[in-house]
Parts: C-alpha cells; sequence; structure tokens
C-alpha cells in the first residue's frame, strides 16, 4: 500500500491486489460462512480504511485458490472471494469505496458457473480489473465435475485406473488456456465482453498467462505466441477498426504522472489491528 501510495495510488490508477483466505476452523463450525465474513470485516475493516486515508485501492481475486491446502483436504474453498455471493456481503460489511475486483473469469467457468451472469450482478464500480485467462472444462467419470479429485494411494489407481490428485492444484479437470491458442475454452470471449461494455466496464483487460499450452511449457517462444494470440483474439471485441485493423488507441497511453509524493513511514498490520 505504501508503494501503490508513492506511485500514485487512484490518481495513476495503481492498485493493490490482494487475497482473503479462508480460516477453516471458523468454516467446519455451524454458520461458518458468516463467521468467515465477520473475520473479514474484523480484519480488512481497519486495513481498507488505512488504504482509504493513502487514497490507494485494493482489488481481491475471485480464484477460490484450490491448492492452498493439501489434496488430503475433501474441500477446495480457500479464499473467501471466490463467490459472487461474498463479495457483495464483503461490501456491505465494509462499505468503503476503496476496494473491489480483479475479475478472472476462468475460475468461474471451471466451477460450472456462467462469467457473464456473474457480471450481471456485479457492482460495476467495484470491478476495476478483467484477467484475460481461459478454462477448457474437461468431462471426469470417476469424480465428477462439481467436486475435487481426492488423495488416495497411487496403487489403488493405477489399479483401477482412477485419476487421483498428484499435488495440491491438481484438484479439478480443467486445462489452463488462453483465449484463440491451441485447444480453444469452455468460455463465451464475446458474450462476456458484450456484458462487460452493456454495463460500462472501462478498466484494463490484463493477460495471465497459466496456459498448458503456452507458459506451462517453460518457453519463452510459447509464452510469447500464447500473449500474442490472446491479444489478437480479443482485438475485435475490444477495440476500434482502423485502416490497421483492430487496434489499441494509442490516445489511451497514459504514463505515471509524477505527483511528488513524500515518503512515509512503514506501517504493519500489528499497526493497524489496534
Amino acid at each position: 500500500m505504501r508503494i501503490a501510495h508513492l506511485l500514485g495510488g487512484d490518481e495513476n490508477d495503481v492498485k493493490v491486489g490482494t487475497f482473503v483466505g479462508y480460516n477453516h476452523e471458523l468454516g467446519n463450525e455451524e454458520g461458518g460462512f458468516e463467521k468467515n465474513l465477520l473475520e473479514y470485516q474484523r480484519i480488512f475493516g481497519p486495513i481498507i480504511r488505512y488504504a482509504n486515508d493513502l487514497g490507494v485501492t485494493v482489488l481481491y481475486e475471485n480464484c477460490p485458490m484450490e491448492g492452498w491446502r493439501s489434496s488430503g483436504f475433501t474441500g477446495t474453498y480457500n479464499n473467501l472471494t471466490g463467490v459472487l455471493a461474498a463479495r457483495k456481503l464483503m461490501y456491505e460489511l465494509v462499505p468503503e469505496k476503496n476496494h473491489g475486483e480483479i475479475y478472472d473469469p476462468s475460475h468461474d467457468v471451471w466451477q460450472h458457473t456462467d462469467p457473464v451472469e456473474v457480471i450481471k450482478n456485479t457492482d460495476i464500480s467495484r470491478l476495476r480489473r478483467i484477467h484475460v485467462k481461459s478454462t477448457r472444462n474437461n468431462p471426469d467419470p470417476f469424480w465428477g465435475n462439481m467436486y475435487p479429485m481426492q488423495q488416495i494411494p497411487a496403487e489403488w489407481a493405477e489399479k483401477l485406473g482412477i485419476h487421483s490428485s498428484t499435488n495440491s492444484w491438481d484438484r479439478h479437470q480443467y486445462e489452463a488456456t488462453l483465449p484463440g491458442f491451441g485447444l480453444g475454452d469452455s468460455m463465451d470471449w464475446r458474450a462476456f465482453t458484450s456484458i462487460l461494455r452493456e454495463k460500462g466496464f472501462n478498466g484494463p483487460f490484463e493477460i495471465e498467462n497459466e496456459a498448458k499450452l503456452s507458459k506451462q511449457t517453460g518457453k519463452m517462444g510459447a509464452i510469447v505466441q500464447g500473449c500474442k494470440a490472446a491479444v489478437q483474439n480479443l482485438a475485435p471485441l475490444l477495440w476500434e477498426l482502423t485502416d490497421e485493423g483492430w487496434t489499441y488507441p494509442t490516445s489511451e497511453y497514459h504514463p505515471l504522472r509524477d505527483l511528488g509524493r513524500k515518503d512515509i513511514p512503514l506501517v504493519t498490520i500489528a499497526d493497524i489491528l489496534v
């Protein structure tokens, strides 16, 4: 937050991205979801108000962070902001305007939730960034597509031909992709960008490359190809047509303004939660 402030904060559209997490000890109790929301209010309320004093906005990503706990646990909901209902309740509990969302549609796709419907019900004033990342859902007859794979002994899995979790992130049957590169995906990008325009979203689209055929290859050539393909695929959906084709308008390039910010003391969580 201090660094964002020194870079100009909201005046330069410099945001702070974070996750919230989920307290499973509370979550396993009756009313655990509500208790997690109240824990969020207790911890993040002072943080958001401190950021507000600095002119800084905090953004949450909607990934459930399915790999944050061992695949020996049955559930994969490890980040409170993973569902829209939680995000709406969070803004009610901490009503300040300087926190919102980096929305990544791929996470809702692998949870079999339509991103178009999510955007229809999202407060667009809270939506500040879009992640350009896709998902290709793969059918799984063994575990189904609503629940995560579980950790079982390798010899059991091998004998019976059952897929099982090989690491904490290998829990759901999907493949990370980029729009327009390789196998395609399970998302309608035209419908998604259309609803964003209809709702008045005008923030940045950010490529988050986790694609199996791109970043996961470890090859720089494939990484660059994937990013180029994503840009070319989305260009007609996002930009105006010119003689050069569908291109990002040069008028939208803005350097950071030097606002002459002076350094401020380092503040820790312990200082805020007093």
